[in-house]
């Protein structure tokens, strides 16, 4: 009678690793390639409502004051009208999602409407956050420079 032997086989093969290996590339792809826009997503909503925080807090530090022309993060921070969240290089700076420095001030020549400066990554976020802007700013004054990073610049009439 013949014998019949069984290989024993220990471990796994290289096809199953390589199959293993292809399956968790392609989950972290899918992952990352829909990861990405939602944050820039939620980035632009927070620094939408950013805006419109240091938008609000500036005219209602406005009621106190002549016009805008001392107007500063520092100013709205120490009247209590935004969180006092400074940049530790520069105490007048209060930074974005993207922790750029967002600047606010007087607009020009004219102290009755506010100027916010914020440098944003790319240009492309920057025209998304100018049309979501454009809502509620002058659309004269408002702009966005070229490149990246680019710079959003928004000016909003006084109430």
């Amino acid at each position: 009678m013949m014998k019949l032997y069984r290989k024993k086989t220990h471990g796994i093969s290289l096809l199953e690793v390589m199959l293993s290996l292809l399956v968790i590339a392609s989950i972290i792809f899918i992952v990352l390639r829909y990861a990405g826009p939602a944050r820039t997503q939620t980035q632009i909503t927070e620094a939408i409502r950013q805006i419109n925080t240091l938008s609000d807090a500036s005219f209602r530090y406005l009621e106190g004051q002549p016009n805008l022309t001392n107007v500063t993060i520092k100013a709205l921070a120490d009247k209590g009208f935004i969180p006092s969240r400074y940049d530790s290089k520069n105490l007048e700076a209060y930074n974005n999602p993207w922790r750029n420095p967002v600047t606010i001030g007087p607009f020009g020549g004219d102290a009755n409407q506010l100027q916010i400066t914020s440098q944003v990554p790319t240009e492309a976020v920057c025209k998304a956050l100018l049309a979501r802007v454009l809502n509620f700013a002058l659309k004269s004054a408002t702009n966005c420079s070229s490149g990246a990073p680019a710079t959003l610049t928004v000016v909003i009439g006084s109430p």
